[in-house]
């Protein structure tokens, strides 16, 4: 439900799935689509920390993904669990930045070098990974599970610093752990509304193989701009959207997102096409 400063409240999963009424505009028909707000890389900083905690708090997102292999880790943990979020929490899962969990990610050429991720724009997307391969990437994906798990967090959404879990020779692996730790929703690829050509192709070709695997449970994702060009020329309709945020601290105290703006005045431009119902979509 919406308030008229634009917060987010968040009911049980258990509750039925409702609508927050669509918003009084007066130009053009707009559709009130159901919403998942989700603030990404809780445990990168302090500063994103201490501003995912609290837009979970009051409201403005209904979600945050953790990412695990980060010094900042644990403070995000013992924050979530303090305000009572842990269950909001999903995996940011990373295989992008640092150092993996397992050794035997660490000791893999194709993903390591000295022990710490090699940069995925540097790594072959479309050649097949080598059973050694697939089992050390399916191992480091349940220890960053684990890892969440083990602090209190409940995981039941996956999502990927710098989309790694799209790529289409991590995607089978990834999807795989993904069913058999019960992690029942992850997020489909993004692609810039605007784009055109065969690698968009690719992009949404995935979306649809996650959508017959039942892990697509958003019809639209975005950042908050990507959603605003698609509502402004009348192509959100119908189903849900997962809005895609980076809480941060900025200048005197005010949540930034990102250094794209203050993230409330940006959230409450959304009101014309999206309704968030806050943790009713699982």
């Amino acid at each position: 439900m919406v308030d008229p400063i634009g917060r987010y409240h968040t009911r049980s999963p258990r509750e039925p799935l409702v609508r927050a009424p669509a918003p009084d505009v007066t130009s053009g028909n707009h559709h009130s689509l159901a919403a998942i707000i989700t603030a990404d890389d809780f445990g990168y900083t302090t500063s994103a920390n201490r501003a995912i905690v609290q837009c979970l708090r009051d409201g403005l997102v209904s979600h945050a993904s953790v990412m695990v292999n980060t010094p900042w880790f644990e403070e995000a943990c013992d924050l979530a669990r303090q305000a009572g979020v842990e269950g909001q929490v999903g995996l940011h899962l990373n295989l992008a930045e640092g150092a993996p969990l397992t050794d035997s990610l660490r000791d893999c050429p194709r993903f390591c070098i000295n022990g710490r991720y090699v940069d995925p724009d540097a790594r072959e997307r479309f050649v097949p990974l080598s059973a050694a391969e697939q089992r050390a990437v399916a191992d480091e994906v349940r220890a960053q599970i684990a890892a969440a798990r083990g602090r209190g967090l409940t995981i039941r959404h996956l999502d990927s610093h710098r989309y790694v879990h799209t790529a289409p020779n991590l995607a089978r692996v990834i999807v795989r752990v993904a069913r058999e730790q019960q992690v029942p929703r992850v997020r489909p690829y993004y692609y810039p509304p605007s784009s055109r050509g065969l690698r968009t192709f690719g992009k949404s070709a995935y979306n649809g193989w996650l959508s017959l695997r039942g892990f697509r449970h958003v019809r639209f994702f975005g950042s908050i701009d990507d959603i605003l060009w698609l509502g402004r020329r009348g192509r959100l309709s119908g189903g849900s959207v997962e809005v895609m945020t980076h809480p941060r601290i900025g200048h005197a105290g005010v949540l930034m997102d990102g250094e794209e703006g203050p993230l409330v005045a940006r959230l409450r431009q959304l009101a014309p096409w999206v309704a968030p119902i806050g943790a009713t979509i699982p």
